[in-house]
């Protein structure tokens, strides 16, 4: 029913609305700063998947609140909803602001340097113990990427 509803909306309403617009601006003769538009909100809830695919983008772009949206679906608003989110795994503008209130590229003090411990002299490793040990590097290198290939294919 919602494809039919946008169908409708597409095919013969869409049309009629721009030059509907387009003559209230000729019409009126209105400075180009303005421009007429009909709210179409309502209109277009017709397609909930697309809506709601909507809100989630603005929620998580952060130039809606997470209340704004509950508002226009009629929902009551949340505790904490009326600040939007920003990435940096979606922290409110508010307190990414109050974290960064103090100077956030400052330089981080340096660390102070490593002591140097002193290190026992090793005993020679014979040429047969050296091999086995960069065989077994390389068994272990070959098994991370087999294992990271596995993952990233599951994933995708």
């Amino acid at each position: 029913m919602e494809a039919l509803n946008q169908s409708y909306f597409d095919d013969t309403l869409q049309e009629l609305i721009v030059q509907i617009e387009a003559l209230l601006f000729e019409g009126l003769e209105m400075p180009p700063r303005y421009r007429p538009a009909f709210d179409l909100d309502d209109l277009l809830r017709m397609d909930k998947a697309t809506r709601f695919e909507s809100y989630e983008k603005a929620i998580g772009a952060g130039w809606k609140a997470p209340n704004e949206v509950r508002a226009l679906e009629g929902l009551s608003p949340v505790e904490g909803g009326e600040s939007p989110y920003l990435q940096q795994q979606n922290y409110s503008l508010a307190a990414l602001a109050k974290r960064d209130a103090n100077d956030p590229f400052a330089q981080p003090e340096p660390a102070p340097e490593p002591v140097a411990e002193e290190q026992p002299e090793e005993e020679p490793v014979s040429e047969e113990e050296e091999r086995a040990a960069i065989v077994e590097e390389l068994k272990t290198r070959r098994a991370r990427r087999y294992w990271e290939k596995q993952r990233t294919s599951r994933a995708a």
